[in-house]
């Protein structure tokens, strides 16, 4: 059992966002004084908490930077899974023309590697503003943020659903089109991804899967450590090698 499990955060206050985002229907206040974003089992997605920590995990293994997060004790006494907000953070599409193009500039290699973990966990939801941009203290560079795996996995057809499809349609395949645009797109990031993904070891995944809280694990969470242990994973990462 992990320690996120054996000293999950108490919630100390909800706050309803219904009407202002799609795949987020609360955010709690928690006992260390952070707000997180709370993503439940749901009927729709019975599997978004274990998707959400699983994908954290996957694009950390990568080199991607995602925002802390901890499993939150819910009033109701279950279990969700927290994305800590971040301070000093910007959307794209706020941003005025010419700072724009500087920020995807900026952020065009970690953007790439982000965009080859998506056509990997088929997540179909990467749009501009599906990312956190801030400049770093120190450097005054800007940076990005992975962030709401919502529309991955399996909730969005995983592993059937193959990355060549994810790559052809839908927000994430018009991402990826959207930095090829303004010729940045980084392929080398993705051979990296690509590289990073397959050292990780079957009994990594089973951890993973193993810290879970247990309302979590579903038949398909369950499976996903056979799955990676099988030929298909590597077939999957040469079908996403192919595509870079």
């Amino acid at each position: 059992m992990s320690q996120a499990q054996l000293f999950p955060l108490k919630v100390v206050a909800l706050h309803c966002t219904a009407g202002t985002t799609a795949h987020l229907a609360k955010i709690a206040l928690c006992e260390d004084s952070h707000d997180y974003a709370v993503k439940e089992v749901t009927a729709f997605n019975p599997e978004l908490p274990a998707t959400e920590s699983l994908c954290y995990r996957l694009a950390g293994a990568c080199g991607i930077a995602v925002p802390a997060s901890a499993t939150l004790l819910m009033p109701d006494g279950t279990m969700a899974f927290g994305s800590r907000f971040e301070g000093g953070i910007s959307q794209v599409s706020l941003l005025p023309i010419a700072e724009k193009e500087l920020v995807i500039r900026s952020c065009a290699v970690q953007l790439s590697g982000i965009c080859s973990v998506d056509l990997f966990i088929a997540n179909i939801d990467r749009h501009a503003d599906n990312a956190l941009y801030r400049k770093n203290t120190i450097s005054g560079d800007w940076s990005v943020i992975a962030m709401d795996y919502s529309l991955a996995m399996w909730v969005s057809g995983f592993p059937t659903n193959s990355c060549s499809n994810v790559a052809n349609s839908g927000n994430t395949a018009t991402f990826i089109n959207w930095l090829k645009g303004y010729n940045v797109y980084d392929k080398s990031r993705g051979f990296a991804v690509a590289a990073a993904l397959l050292a990780i070891e079957a009994k990594t995944i089973t951890s993973w899967i193993n810290e879970l809280p247990s309302a979590w694990v579903t038949h398909n969470v369950s499976a996903f450590a056979g799955w990676w242990d099988s030929p298909a994973r590597a077939d999957r990462i040469s079908e996403l090698m192919a595509l870079l």
